[in-house]
Order: structure tokens, then sequence, then C-alpha cells
């Protein structure tokens, strides 16, 4: 049998196979948020434009620091480049068929790990060396750890990790 765009999600409940589609919508919002805090940070990098930061100015003083970049390249825009990678393999994993959509949630998942552990040592970053606190990177570590816990979520829900997954759901 052929794999379809609708026929990734294992054998399931029609319940479960509905929360499943659920977190993968809210997965691709969730990233398309992370998107745009990033896609603005990188916009404020590349153009000098004035930060808008309503707490003392911390994002003023991470966005100045030496950490701000990578190898030359803006964190932000390394940010942007994983939240599009993440979007798009959501994407992949609704509409996609055969192996890349069933590959693509594990890439979610992948990439979602990736993103919270290089932010957890930003946040380190900004703690104990650059001692401020920028809100918009708060806000970006925090989208990634949701994103970790639905990617997390979506793949128990939908039954990806189970040995005993059988054949895969026919399109309804």
């Amino acid at each position: 049998m052929a794999l379809t765009s609708k026929s990734v999600l294992i054998r399931r409940p029609d319940g479960a196979r509905f929360l499943a589609r659920i977190l993968q919508w809210a997965l691709l919002l969730v990233a398309f948020a992370g998107m745009g805090i990033s896609a603005y940070l990188s916009f404020v990098h590349f153009n000098g434009v004035p930060l808008y930061c309503e707490s003392t100015g911390g994002c003023h003083t991470v966005q100045a620091s030496e950490y701000a970049t990578l190898l030359g390249v803006p964190v932000a825009l390394l940010g942007f480049v994983l939240y599009a990678g993440i979007f798009t393999a959501g994407l992949v994993s609704i509409r996609g068929s055969g192996w890349p959509a069933q590959a693509a949630p594990f890439l979610v998942f992948a990439l979602a790990l990736s993103g919270v552990l290089y932010s957890s040592y930003l946040t380190w970053l900004e703690l104990y060396r650059i001692h401020a606190i920028c809100a918009w990177c708060v806000a970006s570590a925090s989208l990634l750890a949701v994103l970790l816990a639905t990617a997390s979520a979506e793949l128990v829900v939908s039954g990806r990790l189970s040995e005993d997954r059988g054949e895969a759901m026919p399109a309804e």
C-alpha cells in the first residue's frame, strides 16, 4: 500500500489521530511565531535600527555582545533558519507522502531539541557572561521549549514511537 499525505498516522483511535493533527498544526503556528521573532531580530541586526525593548535595556546589551554572532552569522538569522526548518518539516509531516512524511516528525523533534540545547547555552551566557537578559531571547527560548514538548507529544500520540506500529491508516 502506498503512503499518501493522509496515511502517515499509524493505526490509532480517531481521538488520538485528531489530537496528533492538532499537535502538528500547533507546531506550525509556534514555528511561524519563532520565525517572526528571529526575522525581526535579524532585521534589527542588519539594518542597525533601534531594537524595541521594554525592559532595562538588556536586549541592547545582548544584541551588542560578542555572542550575538556565530562565525560571523547573527544568531538571530540562525534562529530563523532553525524555525523555518521546523516549519518546513512540519508541513512535510502534514502534507507530504512516503518516507519524507514519516521522517519529518523525527526531524522536527531533532531540530527542536537542538534549538532548546543551544538556547539554553545562550541563556547561560546571558546570565553569567553578558549579565543582561533579552526578552526577545527568552521568548524565543520559550517557543523552542514549547516546540520540543509539542513534537514529543505528537510522536507519542501518533504512535510513531511504539514498536508495534502495524500498517499506516488509509486516508479517510
